[in-house]
């Protein structure tokens, strides 16, 4: 599920083929549904003839025997066959190792290592299989949807040297960077463990399985996987509850669907993990040859970007999101700049003293934000803050002092990153460090809920001071984002439509290497039927173009989220509470000096 565009190989269009009979040979055929590649969006699911969608009917059922989660990965190796006991060697060496935990997703992103790299049917014997309900498995039952999986993931961590550039000022540079690192980290603790997956040679020979191949599969696994438990009540909140042990999957063909905001099928679970439906959204006609959508959920643009390689510039569920802006974080900044002024030999009383002050400043800020995120972490918050576009006219939002700019999780974080002792606001002494109290303009906020804390706010009598902070620290979010976008390469149109799929046949080594190329896999511009070994590459890739245009959509959202809270801050500016705290205030410090 992600935006691979670069040509598909003749091999890969038989293997397509393949991989529709291997559906409809396990009882899962797909009337009035074809795959088909396209350069824009790769692998699409389309309708194979006219159909006429009723709301809510089935228009293909993947049965639970093809449903890959962990449990279908452990019967795999238990198989007899060579491949198969190297599958389960690896597994049972990781789950001894004390420093990983193989959870489902490592357990699906080792068993596609296994068997895009170092298994392939190569050894493997229909008759060597496992026994499940009176069923023999063979090690390569899963090999024609593995042979049409993406040679790579088109996603930042492998996105070209030009496209990786542009991420800056996006925030998305350092999530790569940080994926990066911590596959890298990954790779260094298992590599021993995945050597077990490769098959004995009598020569000295290269490893099959190195970084490129890690990335790969979580690339895919991340791209493609589908949380039923998690996933359930946005595809169907009537379904019932899965009693799958497994929660994550991989769904051959479903996996194929692109994503749209206006989807024409959505996945559904019809019982407790018997399969997994493809049902009509909408009534209507659907003409031959139409691409089928679904819906990945309402996600930004950066999630769809950093996870499937794709923007949507229409996307009514964009924002840009920012760690929570503790003001304590900026006393703590301010005293760290300082720390090392004075060294403490030499130093004089008053130098040592001012020293001890400004620690125990950043010390007691420390703590300050470590009882917020316990705060937020009480009230079910993430400590961080969406900027949506504004709204400023619409009439569902006449109660939103923030005119649609943040939502009501967004509102409560700010209102905990910008609230201080001054205003009565952190932990009692009444509670304890299991169960810790937390108190508001001197009233215990309990029971400790979203609701009662926006209660105590809105009953603040400088509730307007505090929301004028809201605007003021909002304000200097988008302007810091804002100029680290203008301050590198500009943004620049570009909009590809709806999200893309599947389809490159290059896998590039994420962010060290570029041009590195998993084992076994040609290039987009060897393998593809529509360009030859001499075919020159165009001047800006699919990977630039997505990334330029999730640079304007992020400006302009943030250009009228700063315009809207500059009135915000203007308007508040001059209300006579705020008038007359701020002339306080000035009045206060003109005695102390």
């Amino acid at each position: 599920m992600a935006n691979e565009s670069s040509q598909i190989s003749t091999t890969s269009s038989q293997a397509l083929s393949n991989f529709l009979a291997w559906l409809a040979s396990h009882n899962c055929p797909t009337p009035g549904l074809n795959l088909q590649w396209t350069p824009e969006r790769g692998v699409g699911v389309y309708a194979a003839q006219d159909l006429d969608l009723i709301d809510d009917a089935p228009v293909a059922r993947i049965p639970s025997d093809l449903l890959l989660g962990a449990s279908k990965v452990r019967a795999l190796a238990n198989g007899r066959s060579q491949p198969a006991r190297r599958l389960r060697a690896c597994l049972d060496a990781i789950a001894l190792d004390p420093e990983i935990v193989l959870d489902e997703r490592l357990t699906i992103v080792v068993f596609l290592i296994w068997a895009r790299f170092c298994e392939g049917g190569a050894e493997g014997n229909v008759d060597e299989g496992v026994e499940e309900g009176g069923d023999v498995i063979p090690a390569t039952f899963w090999q024609p949807y593995v042979k049409i999986l993406p040679g790579s993931v088109t996603t930042p961590l492998f996105f070209p040297a030009a496209a990786r550039v542009l991420l800056c000022g996006t925030g998305l540079d350092v999530a790569a960077g940080s994926k990066a690192r911590k596959l890298h980290g990954e790779h260094a603790r298992l590599e021993a463990h995945l050597r077990l997956l490769e098959p004995p040679t009598e020569t000295t020979t290269p490893p099959l399985v190195g970084l490129v191949e890690l990335r790969w599969a979580d690339g895919v696994y991340w791209s493609r996987v589908i949380s039923f438990r998690s996933s359930a009540s946005f595809a169907d909140p009537a379904a019932p509850a899965a009693t799958d042990a497994d929660d994550c999957h991989l769904v051959p063909f479903v996996d194929f669907c692109n994503h749209s905001c206006s989807p024409r099928l959505r996945w559904h679970m019809p019982d407790a993990g018997g399969c997994i439906e493809l049902r009509a959204v909408g009534d209507g006609p659907v003409a031959a040859g139409e691409e089928m959508f679904i819906s990945y959920g309402a996600k930004p643009n950066a999630e769809l970007l950093f996870m499937h390689g794709f923007v949507m510039p229409a996307n009514a569920n964009d924002y840009v999101a920012f760690p929570a802006p503790f003001l304590e974080a900026q006393v703590e900044g301010d005293e760290e700049d300082g720390e090392d002024e004075v060294e403490e030999e030499g130093a004089t009383p008053a130098e040592r003293e001012e020293r001890e002050a400004r620690r125990r400043r950043r010390g007691a800020a420390l703590l300050a934000i470590k009882d917020k995120l316990t705060f937020l972490s009480a009230l079910s918050l993430r400590p961080m803050v969406e900027i949506h576009a504004p709204r400023p006219n619409d009439p569902l939002l006449a109660d939103d002092p923030s005119r649609g700019i943040l939502d009501d999780s967004s509102l409560l974080v700010m209102f905990a990153a910008v609230l201080t002792a001054e205003d009565g606001f952190g932990r009692t002494d009444n509670g304890s460090a299991e169960v810790p109290e937390f108190g508001l303009g001197g009233e215990p906020i309990y029971p400790l809920t979203p609701d009662t804390f926006r209660r105590l706010v809105d009953a603040l009598p400088h509730r307007e001071i505090v929301l004028l902070r809201v605007w003021s620290v909002l304000l200097e979010l988008a302007g810091y984002r804002l100029y680290e976008l203008a301050s590198s390469e500009g943004p620049n149109t570009g909009d590809d439509g709806e999200g893309g799929d599947d389809g490159p046949e290059e896998a590039a080594d994420g962010v060290d290497n570029p041009d590195a190329t998993a084992k076994g896999e040609s290039s987009a511009k060897e393998a593809g039927p529509e360009s030859g070994a001499d075919l020159e590459e165009k001047e800006e890739s699919p990977e630039v173009r997505q990334v330029r245009a999730f640079r304007k959509i992020q400006f302009n959202l943030l250009a009228a989220a700063s315009e809207e809270l500059g009135s915000l801050q203007e308007s508040y500016a001059q209300l006579p509470v705020v008038v007359a705290y701020l002339n306080a205030a000035s009045e206060v410090v003109d005695a102390v000096q």
